[in-house]
């Protein structure tokens, strides 16, 4: 029973870990329709919906370069390339941004770091499962922050 229990405590911790993985607040998995977006994010400067059938409507909210998925109403993937827009607000101070010095992540303790193939990308795991964010830093700096989910 208690080799049980704490097989369900970690599905569940791995599943809040998803939504940790979020941009201004709204989480991986959230469900926000069109107007929703639009009150939120404001007026993106390109828009393109596909309707996939089977596959669930793709809604794609570009602002400059930085952009949100959406399937079926539901936040699928984003990027960020501005530092306007913040993720991780319930782990960093004011959230970590694209322009943030990467040794903000020094003594993370959240989850952990992967350098990717000796170049200038990271995995930041947050929590206890395999979803990730990307992070691209240039002389030290945060370039770019995009979100990642193994299914």
């Amino acid at each position: 029973m208690k080799q049980f229990f704490l097989i369900i405590l970690s599905v569940l911790m791995g599943v809040v870990s998803l939504s940790a993985q979020d941009i201004n607040g709204v989480s991986l998995y959230d469900e926000l329709t069109h107007a929703e977006v639009l009150e939120m994010f404001g007026e993106p400067t390109k828009y393109e919906e596909y309707d996939g059938q089977d596959e669930g409507v793709s809604r794609w909210y570009y602002y400059g370069e930085n952009y949100l998925h959406f399937r079926d109403d539901v936040l699928e993937e984003f990027a960020i390339y501005e530092s306007s827009y913040t993720t991780l607000e319930e782990y960093f101070e004011g959230g970590l941004r694209v322009g943030d010095p990467f040794s903000r992540l020094d003594g993370f303790k959240h989850g952990r770091v992967e350098r990717i193939d000796r170049g200038n990308s990271y995995r930041l795991y947050v929590g206890m499962n395999d979803s990730y964010l990307t992070l691209i830093v240039s002389d030290g700096i945060i370039v770019s922050i995009s979100s990642f989910i193994l299914c």
